[in-house]
This record gives C-alpha cells, structure tokens and sequence, in this order.
C-alpha cells in the first residue's frame, strides 16, 4: 500500500535529497537554507491552494509564510537544507 508521508517535526527539518512532509502544523514563517548549485524547491500544496515558495537554482537563504495545514510540504533539492520555525 501508499506510505503516508512523514509528519513536519516540530520546529525545523533538515534533510539532504527530495522529500515530502504532512504539514499539520500553524501558519508560520520559516527560515530556509540551502547548500547546493542545483535546483531547489520548496511547495506547500494543501486541498485548495498551492504555494510555490522556493523556486531557486544554486545556494539560497530567506524566510518563507507556510499556510496553516493540513498539507503537504514538497521540498526538492541535492544538497544539505533546513528549515526552522520562526
């Protein structure tokens, strides 16, 4: 069968390839970082929006608004990123 994808931790999550969280939690500002010179994405996609947040190419940092969930949060990215909770 599907696996549910694994829930958003907390405060922050960190990670080094694609992946997709179940986002639950508040709205809120992140802080996002990036360390890479590939593609790197990071989509909120919830039942009745979607939010392109991050759509860069090479190293990124900035704060990104995530809507309150539940949704899905679709980080795409080859190289070591995190996210944290404002």
């Amino acid at each position: 069968g599907h696996r549910r994808p694994p829930r958003q931790p907390g405060g922050a999550a960190r990670g080094t390839q694609d992946t997709v969280y179940l986002y639950d939690g508040p709205a809120a500002t992140w802080n996002v970082t990036y360390i890479g010179d590939g593609y790197f994405g990071v989509e909120q996609l919830g039942r009745n929006f979607s939010n392109l947040a991050v759509n860069e190419t090479g190293a990124y940092g900035g704060t990104i608004s995530l809507r309150e969930g539940p949704s899905l949060i679709i980080i795409q990215g080859d190289g070591p990123w995190h996210l944290e909770r404002h």
